[in-house]
């Protein structure tokens, strides 16, 4: 009797994602988008009734399963051998960005809890503009003189800042138009993205079965 065949070997979401930090210069890859949020998920498996408790440690988590993978691949893989551009958008992404992001919307995020912002596609949209402002350099953290890094991750806020969805009143009030301040702008966490799908957390459920119902809308509606 034949045997059945075997069935493919699932991706392994850390590899995918440590291949997109190496080899990418920066381009939108939904297999990374939605490998990084199926590592979440793998970290924050749903509880009781589905319910997916965001964790404030998840990002310090994943960094460090990241990390491991990485070191697994490098001396396993010969594509690896040079993993120098993961290492340092690993160093800037989790050890720089992330807290630099808290610090620099220290007012306009304060009410954020930890672990609220540093979710999946987030992430992946940072770690976009950090590739954007290296420009291929893959000087580690250590080895630079602080201001090179200070200035990347200070571009790369500045790329992720995008949207303005909140104004003080007084600016509002005053009758006068105004350009937004840089603290005001901010860059949203997204929930879906188009091609990778719906972001793990606490309201992926909701936004399926939202999309879910659009999707079965009449057309014409």
């Amino acid at each position: 009797m034949a045997r059945a065949p075997s069935p493919p070997p699932q991706p392994d979401p850390a590899a995918v994602v440590v291949g997109y930090l190496n080899f990418s210069a920066g381009a939108f890859d939904p297999v990374a988008w939605r490998a990084l949020s199926e590592l979440y998920a793998d970290l924050e498996p749903p509880g009781a009734g589905g319910l997916v408790i965001e964790r404030p440690d998840t990002a310090e988590r994943v960094a460090g399963t990241l990390r491991s993978r990485l070191d697994e691949l490098e001396n396993a893989q010969p594509a690896f051998r040079d993993a120098r551009q993961a290492r340092r958008m690993l160093g800037l992404l989790f050890d720089g960005l992330l807290p630099a992001y808290r610090r620099f919307h220290a007012d306009l995020l304060e009410h954020q809890p930890p672990g609220a912002i540093e979710r999946p596609f987030f992430l992946m949209a940072a770690v976009r503009a950090l590739l954007a402002e290296t420009n291929g350099d893959t000087t580690p953290m250590s080895e630079t003189d602080g201001g090179a890094d200070d200035r990347v991750m200070a571009a790369a806020i500045e790329r992720l800042d995008d949207y303005v969805g909140w104004r003080p009143v007084a600016v509002l009030e005053n009758g006068q138009l105004s350009a937004p301040y840089p603290h005001e702008r901010v860059g949203p966490v997204p929930l879906y993205v188009a091609g990778a799908g719906v972001a793990h957390g606490r309201y992926a459920g909701l936004v399926a079965g939202a999309l879910e119902i659009l999707a079965a809308a009449p057309a014409d509606l």
